[in-house]
């Protein structure tokens, strides 16, 4: 089981200058040893949990990538698509797959993001909710697709 998701638009631009800092507030903030927001765990013979990570995450090379300051490798890591100009600079992202902990991520590099960030997202079920990140927090909206009769024919 699981929840299919689709960026369907976004506003996510973040230049080079500012990977490595990110990287540096994700590791400076236990994003890496979180557990009580990671969703994946692996139990022992004894039903104690033995290790804790990121739904899809290879938390090897996540942790490779958060200290050598690669943000695009960071979002690869859970998923996202990037893409980026001849600067390096991040321009867009793109997501069309079972979700995980996006949200964890993009949570904990609210405070780094412009406010003019968004994501608009499409579920499976055809649900349509926008992330945004004023004041250096998540906040997530949820909307409706509404039609309009032509009325001018």
């Amino acid at each position: 089981m699981g929840y299919y998701t689709k960026i369907i638009a976004s506003h996510f631009r973040i230049p080079a200058s500012q990977h490595s800092a990110i990287c540096s507030h994700l590791l400076s903030t236990g994003f890496l040893g979180d557990t009580d927001r990671m969703s994946g765990s692996q139990y022992g013979p004894d039903g104690r949990t033995t290790d804790w990570w990121y739904a899809w995450v290879d938390m090897i090379a996540l942790a490779r990538h958060l200290r050598s300051g690669d943000l695009r490798a960071v979002l690869d890591d859970f998923g996202f698509d990037v893409f980026t100009n001849g600067n390096d600079d991040i321009i867009g992202i793109a997501f069309d797959k079972k979700s995980g902990d996006e949200e964890e991520l993009l949570k904990r590099m609210a405070p780094m993001l412009p406010d003019s960030t968004f994501i608009n997202w499409q579920g499976e079920d055809g649900a349509i909710y926008r992330w945004t990140f004023p004041s250096g927090k998540l906040h997530t909206s949820f909307g409706s697709i509404v039609y309009f009769e032509d009325r001018t024919q």
